[in-house]
């Protein structure tokens, strides 16, 4: 949830001045009247919520909040990315941040730099998986694995019974 958002609401009744009354005094309003189960009402909000940040406050929620950063940079392509995805509407989709696992930082040679120093977090590339419904950033110089092909090579690859040899591989 980013630092944007001051307070969340639950509450439980059908009054359409209160709805009315809140609408002018919030930036995002959420109402399910129909809630019959808590954990189904908390998973709604949650996606409300999600889709009331844009994507650099989503970044910078997860960088200041989590990482300890003092500033979130951006690339111009990752700017443009940002651009692009908010106009294809992915910017309501949830964030993964690719960077190093050895310290909060992009520089994976800063360990616990948390502690002792104040640094930004730069974000080079921004790329979108539409079908598994998340956008992930890349910080630093991480680098990504390919993804699999619809019809895995494997399937090519067999023994010649006569030769011996395998066939197939590329």
């Amino acid at each position: 949830v980013a630092s944007e958002i001051m307070a969340v609401l639950a509450l439980a009744t059908s009054l359409t001045d209160m709805r009315e009354r809140l609408g002018r005094m919030l930036d995002a309003v959420y109402v399910d009247e129909n809630v019959e189960l808590v954990t189904t009402g908390c998973a709604n909000m949650m996606q409300h919520i999600r889709n009331a940040c844009s994507i650099e406050q989503k970044v910078e929620s997860v960088c200041k909040q989590i990482y300890g950063a003092d500033a979130v940079a951006y690339s111009p392509l990752a700017l443009e990315k940002i651009q692009l995805f908010t106009a294809c509407g992915y910017d309501l989709l949830p964030i993964c941040m690719a960077k190093t696992h050895l310290s909060f930082s992009t520089d994976p040679t800063k360990k616990n730099i948390y502690l002792y120093i104040r640094f930004t977090v730069t974000i080079r590339d921004i790329r979108a998986s539409v079908g598994a419904g998340f956008l992930y950033l890349l910080c630093g110089d991480i680098m990504t694995v390919p993804g699999l092909p619809t019809r895995p090579g494997f399937y090519d690859v067999d023994v010649d019974c006569v030769t011996g040899k395998i066939v197939g591989l590329f």
